[in-house]
């Protein structure tokens, strides 16, 4: 990844769902947050901040059309992305090195 010097840490979506305690631990030590605050944090990702847009909380249903995913994809491609809308998790990661 270009510019990878310049970033202290990579968080996914998927991890903060299924690991939430220890992602936003690791988000809080990236920044220098203290810890003792990680539990009160854990508490916002209780409510949905995105009202819906991307579909109900907990459930795999996306409000995105196919339409919207090539547009994304174009865009990855015009910016030299290496990535597309159709990658899986892992397959992400390894264009991040983690």
């Amino acid at each position: 990844m270009k510019n990878k010097e310049h970033y202290c840490l990579c968080v996914f979506y998927e991890d903060i769902i299924t690991r939430p305690k220890e992602e936003v631990s690791r988000i809080f030590n990236a920044i220098g947050m203290n810890l003792n605050d990680v539990e009160h944090s854990l508490e916002a990702l209780k409510t949905d901040s995105q009202k819906g847009q991307f579909g109900q909380r907990g459930s795999e249903s996306v409000n995105v059309t196919e339409t919207e995913f090539e547009r994304v994809d174009r865009w990855y491609k015009h910016f030299g992305v290496p990535a597309n809308s159709n990658q899986t998790l892992e397959e992400m990661k390894k264009i991040f090195d983690i």
